[in-house]
């Protein structure tokens, strides 16, 4: 779980939202729940303890996970239909 919450946290600073959604799509669905309530956690923890540089690491991912949600379920109905995200199709 602690890998899977800073790997969504590493993707989310370095590709936004979207690259969030590409791994939380890959995640099983209650995984990623759990990664949500671990950021939260540590984010309150971090706050306690008075460590601001965590605790907005932790606080952007719980703060976007509504538009990471909403990112991944528009992929994986993407990806259902076969279209191609990446490339666009040429023929």
């Amino acid at each position: 779980m602690w890998e899977a919450t800073h790997h969504l946290i590493e993707r989310l600073h370095s590709h936004g939202e979207t690259g969030a959604a590409q791994l939380m799509q890959k995640l099983p669905p209650d995984m990623a729940t759990e990664a949500r309530a671990l950021a939260y956690r540590l984010y309150s923890l971090c706050e306690r303890k008075g460590w601001a540089e965590h605790a907005r690491d932790y606080n952007a991912l719980v703060m976007s996970w509504s538009g990471i949600g909403e990112e991944a379920a528009r992929l994986r109905e993407a990806a259902q239909r076969g279209d191609r995200l990446q490339q666009p199709k040429l023929l």
